[in-house]
């Protein structure tokens, strides 16, 4: 209170020694040594403090004592570094004292003691409890900083970042400052999560997001993993669109991994979103050069090819792919106009004609736009007058356009170019054609025509144009010339025919020479006598001059060509049509029978597929035989072949019923009975099968069978009246096949031929041997039984009357042993009834069927069977003509 330092200093010293520790003296005294700046006192106050601290262990007055001696050192002595010591050994008695911790912050950062302020973070750490996290964290983040500047290790700096954010996952500065020391160490997995993370922290900074996706997309791509790669830098596209880093290391990530569709995605963005002009060209045709050659997307590829394009019309790659691509999908529209905007850019000369030419044949002959195409071929004459492709294609296009004389001045422009011949002649027969048949100038014509000739003397073409037009304008040399060489030339029947009938008119109407013509129309005719036109035109020839002998003559000559030409090959359908217009052109001129042959023949001719309209209708046609000539006994001098003599046929029709009563007869065979007879009113079989008896000149009416055991059977029984039995199948053929059965079996059975021809071969060998011998004892008989001849002559010597005996002796005698054989006979009867059910038929296609189903045949193969062709011959012959009307 006095102002007497001293006197108050040694006074607090005496109180302190009566009570050590006495904080009313304590303190006073440290603030008046203190302000006497007398360290002795205060200094043994505090190694006193201190050692009765450390005898009691109590750490927090020896962490007091501690920093008394600091703030002696520090404030009264001026000694830091013993104050430093003295505040370190406070803050270690004591480490929950954060105001010490702080004072030696101070400290360490006053004197840049970056070690020891690392050290004391370190420990300031360890007082903060773990629930604290973000102070933790930022103690982490601090010593990092401290361990950057004290210039520790980086895998130790790492760490230090690493475990501030394992505490704290968003803290920015850890992660940007343990980044940076990750990517100093190269490419790493880790390096690319931290970038993830960055960019995560930057949520709603597109800017800074894209920058740090495309880190980790570049992190990535080196790491070799291109896959996630790409998606970190579509992320940053995504966040920043056009952003050129990102886009960039997208499109050489995806070339390394070859993904090329995300090559030509980033190329296009990329593009997309730059302003030069020239890049943006170069980055699209990139892209579509990329879809085209490895992605294999020509659609893709197509659309990137057109905005390099659009960016830089002049680019010549993305033109010429653009042009592949579209040739391919056969886009023609597309094309033309990809063309014409190259054509509105091109310098080129030569790759201007090219797109010309190019651009006419796609209008020709896809887009059918003609007069565009046409444009387009005369730029190209323009450039070059003697382009022949031009002007060949301007003739054409004008031909197909119908302007005939465009067409004509282009075929003579080329024509005046050309050197090669056959085009020459080509060219010419065009021109030709042009004037004889749209421009109608005849002269103008035959010179072309002419010309023509002067290239290929022989062209078949040129020569049949030049005749024919020389004909029509009356120049009968020049077309008697053209002629002549035609038919000199020809090798083909039927087209030298047509020539020689062009002939035949020239002499007609040119010269009046009518021998001539006839030669000519004959010679057509013998060369190719199948030919209807050529027959047609020989008729008409002798119709107009009356000479209907001729006419005969030549129809005659040529069916009897065609006759020997079906019995070489019974399947030549051509020679049937032949012979059936032949004979109707005959029947024209009123030969009887002709018609009936026609019909045969066009039956066949249907049925191997070679029928004309003519021979078609001729089938259908609705017919009635008149049977009236079979009841003439001349006729049977037709019908029966020379194995059935006449004397053998007048010697069974004397015997008449007696050889019936002698063999038998039985229905049983047939598997019908009395009962079984079929009723004419009731029955269609029975009806027509009644209506040939009639026509054949029976009078009362007959008994019709229809045998299933038989279905092939035409036989009549000589009952009174007569019994016919007809197969099954044939009664199914219908009307042809019934009046074919009856009119075969009926005319046998009207000349007393019908057991005849039913019996056994030997039967009838033994039957007809024995009668004959019956009057020429010495007949001969080969190949028969003569004991059943023997025992035969005696049952007929006891069946024929004296009378009888006496009527039949001259006919007997006059029968000529040397022609007569059994099996002849056998064979004969036969022919002579299927003779005669052709001719009550009118039908030779019912009559093979019946034989071709007889014998479980197809028909086409059945027709080279000996009694199908005996058959057929008899029905394409004379003696039918002479039989059938």
């Amino acid at each position: 209170l006095h102002g007497d330092g001293p006197t108050a200093l040694a006074l607090y010293q005496q109180a302190l020694e009566m009570r050590p520790n006495d904080p009313l003296a304590a303190l006073p005294m440290i603030r008046t040594a203190t302000e006497l700046r007398e360290t002795a006192p205060i200094t043994s106050l505090a190694f006193g403090q201190l050692r009765a601290a450390e005898e009691a262990g109590d750490t927090l007055a020896k962490s007091a004592a501690y920093e008394l001696l600091a703030m002696i050192d520090a404030e009264l002595r001026g000694d830091p570094s013993s104050a430093q010591m003295a505040l370190e050994s406070a803050q270690q008695a004591d480490p929950a004292r954060v105001d010490l911790m702080h004072r030696l912050e101070r400290h360490y950062a006053q004197n840049d003691s970056v070690s020891d302020l690392l050290r004391l973070r370190r420990a300031e750490l360890e007082t903060v409890p773990e629930a604290f996290v973000k102070d933790r964290a930022a103690l982490r983040l601090d010593i990092g900083g401290l361990a950057t500047r004290d210039e520790r290790p980086e895998l130790e700096v790492a760490d230090l970042y690493r475990q501030a954010l394992a505490i704290d996952p968003t803290m920015r500065l850890a992660l940007m400052r343990l980044e940076a020391i990750v990517r100093r160490s190269g490419a790493t997995e880790e390096l690319a999560e931290l970038e993830e993370k960055i960019a995560a922290y930057f949520d709603g900074d597109p800017k800074s997001q894209a920058a740090f996706w495309t880190r980790a997309g570049e992190t990535l791509a080196e790491l070799g993993k291109i896959d996630e790669a790409v998606q970190r830098f579509g992320r940053a596209e995504s966040a920043l669109p056009g952003h050129a880093p990102a886009l960039d290391g997208w499109r050489q990530a995806a070339l390394k991994g070859q993904l090329w569709l995300d090559v030509a995605d980033a190329a296009s963005r990329q593009a997309a979103n730059t302003q030069d002009l020239m890049r943006r060209g170069a980055l699209y045709h990139f892209a579509g050069v990329t879809l085209m050659d490895k992605a294999l997307i020509g659609e893709q590829a197509m659309f990137a090819f057109k905005r390099a394009l659009e960016a830089n019309p002049h680019h010549k790659d993305a033109f010429l792919r653009t042009r592949i691509l579209l040739e391919e999908d056969a886009n023609h529209d597309d094309l033309a106009t990809l063309l014409a905007l190259r054509l509105d850019v091109e310098d080129d000369p030569k790759a201007k004609i090219e797109l010309h030419r190019a651009l006419a044949e796609l209008h020709r002959n896809f887009l059918s736009d003609r007069d565009t195409a046409k444009q387009h071929y005369r730029m190209l004459l323009e450039s070059d007058p003697n382009d022949l492709r031009a002007h060949s294609a301007i003739a054409d296009i004008s031909w197909e356009q119908g302007n005939w004389q465009d067409a004509a001045d282009a075929l003579m422009s080329r024509a005046r170019l050309e050197r090669e011949p056959e085009v020459l002649k080509t060219l010419c027969f065009r021109l030709g054609l042009i004037y004889a048949d749209r421009l109608v100038d005849v002269p103008m014509a035959l010179k072309a025509f002419q010309r023509a000739l002067t290239y290929q003397p022989d062209d078949q073409q040129t020569l049949a144009r030049l005749a024919d037009l020389a004909t029509q304008a009356g120049e009968w040399k020049l077309a008697l010339g053209a002629c002549e060489r035609l038919v000199k030339n020809e090798t083909e029947p039927d087209v030298r025919a047509q020539h020689l009938h062009r002939v035949a008119k020239i002499f007609r109407e040119g010269f009046g020479d009518q021998k001539r013509a006839e030669r000519a129309l004959n010679l057509a005719l013998d060369g190719a006598p199948t030919n209807d036109e050529a027959l047609q035109a020989v008729i008409n020839f002798y119709r107009e001059a009356r000479d209907i002998t001729s006419v005969r003559v030549h129809l005659n000559r040529v069916t009897g060509a065609m006759r020997a030409r079906v019995q070489k090959d019974p399947n030549d359908g051509v020679a049937y049509r032949v012979i059936s217009r032949a004979m109707m052109a005959r029947a024209a001129t009123n030969l009887p029978g002709s018609r009936p042959i026609a019909r045969a023949a066009a039956e066949l001719s249907e049925m191997l597929g070679t029928a004309g309209e003519a021979e078609q209708k001729l089938v259908v046609e609705a017919h009635a035989p008149d049977l009236s000539l079979l009841t003439r006994p001349e006729s049977d001098e037709v019908l029966f072949p020379r194995g059935v003599q006449l004397e053998l046929r007048q010697m069974f029709q004397l015997l008449g019923d007696r050889i019936a009563k002698h063999v038998g007869v039985d229905l049983r065979p047939y598997g019908v009975a009395r009962g079984d007879r079929l009723k004419p009113r009731e029955s269609p079989v029975a009806s027509v099968a009644q209506s040939v008896a009639h026509a054949l000149g029976f009078t009362n009416d007959i008994d019709v069978y229809v045998s299933n055991r038989q279905p092939w059977a035409m036989v009549a029984e000589p009952t009174s009246p007569v019994s016919l039995i007809i197969g099954a199948s044939i009664a199914q053929g219908g009307g042809n096949a019934i009046r074919f059965a009856a009119g075969s079996a009926l005319k046998l059975a009207q000349a007393s031929l019908a057991i005849p021809a039913r019996l056994p071969l030997d039967e009838l060998g033994v039957l007809t041997v024995a009668l004959l011998r019956l009057f020429q004892p010495e007949f001969p008989g080969l190949a028969v039984d003569a004991d059943a001849v023997a025992s035969q002559m005696q049952k007929l010597k006891r069946l024929i009357p004296t009378s009888l005996i006496n009527d039949l002796k001259p006919y007997a005698l006059a029968v000529d042993s040397q022609r007569f054989g059994h099996r002849e006979l056998a064979r004969d009867l036969k022919i002579a009834g299927l003779r005669a059910g052709l001719v009550a038929s009118g039908s030779l296609l019912a009559g093979l069927r019946i034989l071709s189903g007889a014998n479980e045949a197809e028909l086409s193969s059945f027709l080279a069977d000996p009694v199908a062709q005996g058959l057929i011959g008899f029905a394409l012959g004379e003696d039918h003509a002479a039989v059938a009307r």
